[in-house]
């Protein structure tokens, strides 16, 4: 569990952090080919690779841009660098359009996670109230998920 202060640093990122969290870990392909190419630099650079599917008018997305740039300040913070790369899939780019298909993307934002060259499985407590495996996380959700999920994933859990 976050603490208080810890959650507020990841909400309340600074401008000039956003930036420079952006300039380390975000990728923007432009066609899958450059989608394969990164994920294989960042698999031989062991790099936890999370594929974010977003298009430009998605205000969630924008949300979500803000907590994951926030969360990756939170691990630099910690000491925990240059563990992670963030593939931007933006579906309003037709050359990527297909990825999603393949993946069965239906909802942005959606979130993917590789480690080791493997998609990772999250446990997350669907609306029924169950836990189940997801290979795909779908939709905004707070703070402390994503870093229970990438703490988990480095864990090997």
């Amino acid at each position: 569990m976050l603490k208080e202060e810890e959650l507020k640093k990841i909400k309340n990122i600074k401008k000039e952090e956003k930036e420079e969290m952006k300039n380390k870990y975000y990728k923007f392909p432009n066609n899958i080919e450059e989608v394969r190419s990164i994920v294989v630099e960042e698999n031989e650079n062991n790099k936890i690779i999370i594929i974010d599917y977003f298009t430009n008018s998605c205000t969630p997305c924008k949300f979500l841009d803000n907590i994951l740039l926030g969360v990756f300040k939170y691990y630099e913070d910690k000491g925990i660098k240059d563990k992670f790369s963030l593939l931007k899939i933006n579906l309003d780019n037709d050359n990527l359009l297909d990825l999603a298909v393949t993946f069965g993307i239906k909802a942005i934002p959606t979130l993917m996670f590789i480690k080791n060259s493997e998609l990772q499985k999250v446990k997350m407590k669907d609306d029924d109230g169950e836990i189940r495996e997801h290979e795909i996380l779908v939709g905004l959700k707070e703070p402390e998920v994503y870093v229970s999920i990438f703490n988990k994933i480095m864990e090997g859990k």
